[in-house]
């Protein structure tokens, strides 16, 4: 062990002392011995004595022996020193003097570094560790498997670009295959999606002469990672460089590679790209899928080279179309093409439907249809169909040539008609507030007639039966309790008149006022219907429905049964209380008896008394119990509207957001037909350059030479 190890594991202290059972009495007797030049110097000793109290976790006394050294142990004193008071618990005073130590040691520089990482991590400045475990790595990556302590770190809190740089650099620095698989891996659980395709130039030309299957694992992975995104031709281009610049392809790799291409090949084709971006790649794609190809893919990529190259003629040079040519006669192996004319015929069938073409009278793509449909549904699937198949698709895609000028006057068509209708459904939406806003007015109206009708007869009923209520006055009554029998008297009448007259009438009213309601409702909704019809006359493609919610109808007959049964109150005090008058009638016949007055005259007095009320308090409190929850019926009525309008409302919204963004869609794409008819025609060319590629495997098939 060297002596800067001993000094990093605390151990220097063997270098002063032989084997002992008591360390720190032979370093003591070594230090009253005194300096002499065979011996430990006086420093040495301190430092050797503080590294065993650290052992024996005498912390403090440690700190004191190290904070004297000087010289060259001085900055390995202060890093034992920063170490004891981290294991103190002083967390703050060990950072403080870590970043004091000035050292020219790597291993001291490094320990620090990871000291202080750990600090960092513990009081969760991620920021600070990362820079302080990075810093580590660049000093000495082999250190201590520091490298797998930053990896699980970096995982830990879902650092990936931080591990994807490290395990990167850690794949090309030691050629491991184990940090490339695990590159993968980071790739596949999608955790590089924030890099850019020139980010993995390097790492897949270090990682081809390592082990070529993996390589093409790896592709494999980034090609899925980008073939959504807007990154996906920069990766090719990347991939191209890569494959271009192999000095060697192995020959256990060849078919893997291959396919690699013919996958990336036909996606990029398929997709929505003009020939302008792929004439910058796929020239070179092409080229490199030549050189790699194996013995099975030769006919694909020589027929591939050749189709394209009859369409873009400079995209090669001519040895390339020859050496195709010549690969392709001599080649023994014979691809079927049935359900390549199949995935052909349905890319043409999805972009006429994107564009709207299959709606016209197209005699070529119903004839392909048709023929298409025979094919399957007879379950004649065999090779010698491909011919006609083609022939049929050929057809068609001339056809769809001469379409163009067809799709503009149908987005024109399009754009006038979504104006047209979008300018109706606001007129709907303007009928619609009209409608709600008249049966609003009619209802409500016409329950605050039945409503105040019934505020009308209680304020003229009420008071003429509790008037009415004096022919229980006699000359035999008790006149001490008669208000009190008075005041049930009246009560029961008032409660009576209600259940017989007014809950009878109310709940005529309400059940007329009902019916009128769903009569109002139903014509509204007959009325939008009709409108629907109106709309769905000039586009019958999007079906328009606006239903309306008559639950709220339910809700008001459940709500009227409940008025029903609540009609009843609460006991009035019609004859209590603090009244002048009441307090004499209750007290009258105490005065009889002691003026002796004829106690006839006191029952016509009472009598006249309550024939004579007012009763306005009375009517006033039995009013506002009765009508309380027919006014709170009142207030929702007006809501509950709203409930039933609500959802035609939201549909003729959203179909007004529809029809103006349907709008915005197609006044792009006419703009773009007008300025770029290539937008046009690409696809369309693109549908030529695999109908010729299945041509010439079909020539093949037929032992015929292809006209280049």
């Amino acid at each position: 062990m060297t002596i800067e190890n001993q000094l990093n594991t605390k151990t220097y202290y063997k270098q002063l002392i032989n084997h002992t059972n008591n360390p720190l009495q032979a370093l003591a007797e070594m230090q009253l011995i005194g300096q002499k030049d065979d011996l430990p110097t006086d420093e040495e000793i301190r430092f050797s004595q503080g590294e065993l109290y650290f052992h024996y976790k005498d912390f403090e006394v440690a700190i004191f022996k190290w904070e004297s050294i000087h010289g060259e142990l001085e900055q390995w004193a202060k890093n034992n020193i920063a170490d004891s008071y981290y294991e103190l618990g002083q967390i703050d005073t060990a950072e403080h003097i870590y970043k004091s130590i000035d050292s020219d040691s790597l291993l001291l520089n490094i320990e620090v570094a990871l000291s202080l990482f750990y600090i960092y991590v513990d009081q969760g400045y991620l920021e600070l560790a990362t820079e302080k475990i990075k810093d580590v790595i660049l000093l000495d990556p082999d250190y201590q498997s520091v490298t797998a302590t930053a990896k699980s770190y970096f995982e830990r809190y879902q650092d990936w670009q931080n591990a994807i740089e490290l395990v990167a650099n850690e794949a090309i620095r030691t050629n491991s295959v184990k940090w490339y698989k695990q590159l993968k891996t980071y790739i596949d659980e999608g955790h590089a999606n924030k890099l850019e395709p020139s980010y993995f130039s390097y790492v897949l030309k270090s990682l081809y002469t390592i082990d070529s299957s993996l390589f093409v694992d790896l592709s494999r992975s980034l090609w899925r990672k980008y073939k959504d995104g807007q990154q996906q031709l920069s990766w090719i281009r990347i991939f191209n460089e890569v494959i271009r610049e192999l000095e060697t392809v192995y020959s256990e790799s060849r078919g893997e590679l291959s396919n690699l291409h013919l996958d990336t090949y036909s996606e990029l084709l398929k997709k929505d790209y003009s020939t302008k971006q792929l004439s910058e790649v796929i020239p070179t794609l092409l080229v490199n899928w030549l050189n790699v190809k194996d013995s099975s893919s030769a006919v694909m990529a020589s027929a591939a080279v050749i189709s394209w190259g009859e369409f873009y003629p400079t995209s090669f040079n001519a040895s390339i179309v020859d050496e195709a040519m010549e690969m392709m006669l001599s080649t023994a192996y014979k691809p079927l093409v049935l359900d390549e004319c199949l995935v052909l015929f349905e890319g043409i069938t999805k972009w006429t439907r994107k564009n709207g073409l299959d709606k016209e009278n197209n005699k070529s793509l119903n004839d392909l249809t048709e023929f298409v449909t025979t094919l399957l549904s007879s379950g004649d699937h065999k090779e010698e169909n491909v011919p006609a198949l083609l022939s049929n698709i050929r057809r068609t895609i001339e056809h769809l040539f001469n379409k163009r000028v067809e799709l503009e006057e149908r987005l024109v068509d399009s754009i006038a008609l979504n104006e047209e209708i979008a300018v109706k459904l606001k007129g709907a939406v303007h009928q619609l507030h009209d409608m709600e806003s008249e049966i609003t007015r009619l209802l409500t109206t016409s329950y605050s007639t039945s409503k105040e009708e019934m505020i009308e007869n209680l304020n003229r009923r009420i008071p003429a039966l509790l008037r009415g209520c004096s022919f229980i006055i006699n000359e035999e009554s008790d006149f001490e309790n008669i208000h009190k029998e008075l005041n049930n008297e009246m009560n029961q009448v008032v409660q009576t008149y209600l259940q017989n007259t007014i809950v009878p009438k109310f709940s005529k009213d309400i059940h007329e006022w009902v019916e009128s309601a769903t009569r109002e409702f139903t014509k509204c909704q007959t009325h939008l219907e009709e409108m629907c019809e109106g709309f769905n006359t000039l586009d019958d493609r999007n079906k328009l429905t606006l239903p309306c919610d008559f639950q709220v109808l339910n809700d008001w007959i459940r709500d009227a049964k409940r008025l029903e049964t609540v009609v009843e109150i609460d006991q009035v005090s019609i004859l209590t209380g603090h009244n002048p008058t009441i307090f004499l009638l209750k007290n009258v016949d105490k005065l009889v008896r002691s003026v002796n007055t004829d106690k006839l005259k006191v029952d016509k007095l009472y009598r006249r008394f309550i024939e004579n009320g007012s009763y306005e308090k009375a009517v006033e409190s039995i009013r506002t119990q009765v009508m309380m929850q027919f006014e709170l019926f009142e207030k929702s009525i007006a809501r509950e509207i709203k409930l039933f309008f609500r959802e035609p409302f939201n549909t003729l919204s959203e179909a007004i957001e529809e029809r103006q963004q349907k709008n915005v869609t197609d006044q792009q794409s006419l703009e773009a037909l007008k300025t770029n008819p290539e937008i046009y025609f690409d696809p369309l060319t693109l549908f030529e350059i695999r109908l010729r590629q299945l041509d010439l495997l079909v020539q093949l098939e037929q032992n015929s030479i292809p006209e280049v």
